[in-house]
C-alpha cells in the first residue's frame, strides 16, 4: 500500500488546514477506502453545504461531457464544489493498447488511450487548472491501471491514496489487514490483542468488505472491556462460508433485492449447492417466525430500535429462552445470539401470518428444486423476490 504526495492522513490534515487540492485518487475496496472519502468530503463541504454543492457520478453515468459540465457549473452561494466520481471506466485495467473503451460527451464508446478519447478531454481540461477553492473532483475506484496515461497525469495533478491489495501479495495483504482492523478497533476506543488479530486474518482473510462486518460484531460482542481477544474472535467470527450465508440473510433482512441476487449468485458460483441454500433461507424464515412469535408472547418487550446488543443479551433474550423452553427449537440450537439480535431488529418489518404463509409455499419450492422442470436458481430466486417484496 502506498499513498503518494502526502502520508497516510496527512492529505486530511492538510486539507483541514486549508491546503487543498484541485484533484484526489482514492484506490481500493469501499470499507477501506470509503471512511478516508467521507472525511475528506466533512472538510471540504460543511453538511449544510453538502446537499447543494456535492455531485456525484456513479460509473454507469459516466461520460467526460458529464465530469467536465459538472466541473464547470458553479457551486451555490459562492462555496466549493466537489464532484465524485465512483469507479470510472477509463481507470480499470486495460486489455491491450486499446484499453477500455468509455463515453464520449456524444456517448460514443471511444479507446481512452487514443487520441481525443473521453479521459484525455477530461484531463485536458484538468491541466488547464482547477480552483480548489472552488472546485475538487475526488476519484473513489476499487482497482486502476497505474501504467496507464492517466493514472500517470491525475498522480501528477493531486493526492494518490492507493490501498488496494493485490491477491498474490500476502505478505502486504496480511499488513494492510492489521492496519486497517486496528484502525477501526482503535477509533471505537477499543484494542485487539496480536492473537486475536492473527486469528481474525485467518477466518476473513483479504476481504475488507467481511473485515468490517466482523470489527462491528466483536465491538458490539466485548461490551465493556477494552480489548478484543482471542477467545472473542473463535466465538463470534464465522468462517468464509458461513458469513457468505449471514451475508445473504442480511440481505434480506434489508428487502434488498439486488443485493440479495448478488449474494445468493456469489453463493451459486463459490459451489454452494441450490438446496444448501434453500435450507438457509427456510431455516432463517422459521427462526423469525419464532422470534416474533416470542416477541408477542413476552409482556413488556421493547421496541427493537431502543435496545442495544449488550441490552439484548443481558435482559430480552433469557426472557426469549424462556418462552421457547427447554430444548429449544431445533431450528434454534446452536445459533448466536447475534444473529438473534439480527433478526430481534428486523422482526417488525414483516408480517407474522405472511411468513407462515412464505413456509407453507416453501413445500413445492422444496418439490419444484428436487424434481421440477425450472432451473433452480430462477426457483431460489423466485422465493427470495416473493420474500423481499411480500
Amino acid at each position: 500500500m502506498k499513498i503518494h504526495g502526502v502520508g497516510r492522513d496527512e492529505f486530511l490534515r492538510k486539507a483541514g488546514r486549508g491546503e487543498v487540492l484541485p484533484v484526489y485518487l482514492f484506490i481500493g475496496d469501499g470499507p477501506v477506502i470509503t471512511p478516508l472519502v467521507n472525511k475528506l468530503l466533512d472538510i471540504l463541504l460543511p453538511s449544510r453545504a453538502r446537499e447543494m454543492n456535492l455531485e456525484v457520478i456513479p460509473r454507469e453515468s459516466y461520460s467526460d461531457g458529464a465530469v467536465i459540465e459538472a466541473l464547470g457549473t458553479m457551486p451555490f452561494f459562492g462555496q466549493r464544489k466537489v464532484v465524485l466520481l465512483r469507479d470510472p471506466p477509463f481507470l480499470a485495467a486495460s486489455k491491450g493498447k486499446a484499453g477500455v473503451r468509455g463515453k464520449s460527451s456524444s456517448g460514443k464508446a471511444q479507446g481512452v488511450d487514443s487520441a481525443g478519447s473521453g479521459e484525455q478531454t477530461l484531463l485536458s481540461r484538468l491541466k488547464k487548472g482547477l480552483d480548489p477553492r472552488r472546485f475538487v473532483l475526488v476519484i473513489q475506484t476499487c482497482t486502476a491501471d497505474r501504467r496507464s496515461r492517466a493514472y500517470k497525469q491525475l498522480a501528477a495533478l493531486g493526492a494518490v491514496t492507493d490501498l488496494e491489495v493485490k491477491a498474490s501479495d500476502r505478505r502486504g495483504a496480511r499488513d494492510a489487514f492489521r492496519e486497517v482492523a486496528r484502525k477501526w478497533v482503535s477509533s471505537a476506543g477499543k484494542a485487539i490483542s496480536p492473537q486475536a488479530l492473527e486469528f481474525l486474518f485467518a477466518r476473513v482473510g483479504q476481504d475488507f468488505y467481511s473485515l468490517e462486518t466482523e470489527i462491528s460484531k466483536l465491538l458490539s460482542g466485548i461490551g465493556d472491556r477494552d480489548t478484543i481477544e482471542l477467545a472473542d474472535v473463535e466465538r463470534l467470527v464465522a468462517t468464509g462460508r458461513d458469513h457468505e450465508l449471514y451475508e445473504l440473510t442480511g440481505a434480506i433482512d434489508k428487502k434488498d433485492l439486488k443485493s440479495c441476487v448478488m449474494e445468493f449468485r456469489h453463493l451459486l458460483a463459490q459451489g454452494v449447492h441450490p438446496i444448501a441454500v434453500f435450507q438457509i433461507v427456510a431455516s432463517y424464515i422459521q427462526r423469525l417466525i419464532l422470534v416474533k412469535d416470542a416477541l408477542e408472547g413476552i409482556k413488556g418487550a421493547l421496541p427493537p430500535g431502543s435496545v442495544s446488543y449488550q441490552a439484548f443479551q443481558k435482559n430480552l433474550l433469557p426472557s426469549m429462552k424462556r418462552y421457547w423452553g427447554d430444548p429449544p427449537p431445533s431450528v434454534l440450537k446452536g445459533i448466536h445470539p447475534y444473529v438473534v439480535y439480527k433478526m430481534f431488529q428486523t422482526a417488525g418489518s414483516f408480517d407474522k401470518s405472511f411468513l407462515l404463509s412464505v413456509l407453507q409455499d416453501m413445500v413445492e419450492t422444496d418439490l419444484a428444486l428436487k424434481g421440477g422442470s425450472r432451473a433452480a436458481d430462477m426457483v431460489l430466486e423466485s422465493l427470495i423476490l416473493r420474500i423481499v417484496h411480500g
